[in-house]
């Protein structure tokens, strides 16, 4: 038998998962050929280290516990978000205040009608004055 043939078949001999038939020809080809009795001899290194992770024992699923943590982290989502409110309702806050005070500054610092009014005066009397040497003619 050709190594292209016994090749995929290797790993089920090694598992015994083959028909005795076709187990007895790939074990004949194996002890023949040292290029698939490595091949073999690799396969069975790497299926005891798998045997080996299996054969522990799967703990239990504590859904209590899941069921705790997952709590746990809705409190703590909460908590944030809540902190997130309060830091936002601040800014608010400070914003209109700051607002607020920009726009009374705005209206301090504003001429009135008054203010604009005694400006005017020079420029109205130097406009209604009597022109120079006009009391000469």
């Amino acid at each position: 038998m050709k190594c292209k043939k016994v090749i995929p078949w290797i790993k089920a001999w090694l598992d015994d998962e083959l028909d005795p038939a076709r187990a007895a020809l790939v074990e004949r080809h194996v002890t023949s050929c040292p290029a698939c009795r490595a091949l073999a001899a690799d396969f069975g290194e790497v299926s005891l280290a798998v045997r080996s992770f299996a054969a522990g024992p799967v703990p239990a699923l504590d859904v209590g516990r899941v069921l705790e943590c997952s709590r746990q982290r809705e409190r703590e989502s909460a908590r944030i978000v809540t902190s997130l409110r309060r830091i936002a309702a601040a800014a608010a806050v400070i914003l209109f205040v700051s607002g607020v005070g920009a726009w009374r500054q705005w209206f301090d610092d504003r001429p009135s009608a008054d203010d604009t009014v005694a400006s005017l005066d020079p420029v109205l009397d130097f406009l209604f004055s009597d022109p120079i040497g006009a009391d000469e003619i």
